[in-house]
């Protein structure tokens, strides 16, 4: 939770930043005037937030079941220039929650390890990211207060592999824990990249809804430490086990406000 509030922190003082340092036509065309709601009506700069759901593609599914990633919650925040009417520019700060993973299966090994019965593998992990984003959008069609937008970003991930369980056990013997393996957690940076589309109402000339955006993100690499065996600690080799990798791509979607200020 540290580094999240850290750098929230940070993305506030650039906002502070920004805010006061731009120059602002705004205030320049309207210097002598005493009416807010029209110096208002023509600022650059907005405010946003966002909120979603976030579902994952696992891109190397050999260390994983592709189709076990829950999906996560998605929050937003975020810092943004209007360009002209059709181009706006943005620095976002985005949560994802976490991704559970939870798989099992049973293989049979009579023939190759000489097992009387079948095993069956249990494993559970949980992945966060949080990503900071230099973002663009477009403007295509507009109509009105509603307006069609293509949208697209990269930045810095910062994304964390939770503690990887393997449990492998026999249901013919009530149960009992052959093998447990542990793989502790890890924090890896990648490159992230985005693109998307979405639809926007503007309510008025400040505030602006993102009734629906829909985004595809690469998130890239999540790895784990190198594992070893809880029930063979001493074992040199269950203690050179690799790592568990894997990179995660997710279909987002979200709905937001936008604030100018």
């Amino acid at each position: 939770m540290g580094f999240y509030m850290k750098h929230l922190n940070l993305f506030m003082l650039c906002a502070a930043l920004i805010k006061f340092s731009l120059p602002s036509v705004a205030v320049a065309e309207t210097a002598n005037c005493n009416d807010k709601e029209a110096i208002n009506s023509n600022s650059k700069v907005y405010y946003y937030m966002d909120l979603g759901i976030g579902l994952p593609l696992a891109k190397v599914p050999s260390d994983y079941n592709k189709k076990h990633f829950h999906s996560s919650a998605i929050l937003g925040l975020g810092l943004g220039y209007q360009v002209n009417d059709k181009f706006r520019t943005s620095i976002q700060l985005r949560y994802f929650n976490n991704f559970n993973y939870m798989s099992s299966e049973t293989e049979d090994y009579s023939q190759s390890a000489g097992y009387p019965e079948p095993i069956d593998f249990k494993y559970t992990q949980k992945l966060k990211s949080a990503e900071l984003n230099l973002n663009a959008a477009y403007e295509f069609i507009k109509k009105d207060r509603l307006s069609i937008y293509m949208n697209g970003g990269i930045g810095i991930a910062r994304n964390q592999a939770g503690n990887f369980d393997m449990t492998t056990f026999s249901n013919n013997t009530q149960n009992t824990n052959l093998l447990e393996f542990f793989y502790p957690k890890a924090i890896k940076y990648d490159f992230t990249w985005n693109v998307g589309a979405g639809l926007s109402f503007a309510l008025n000339e400040n505030v602006t809804f993102d009734l629906l955006n829909y985004s595809y993100c690469n998130l890239g690499r999540f790895s784990t430490k190198d594992g070893y065996s809880k029930s063979f600690p001493t074992d040199p080799d269950a203690a050179s086990i690799k790592t568990k990798k894997v990179k995660l791509a997710v279909n987002t979607i979200t709905t937001g406000i936008r604030i100018k200020f």
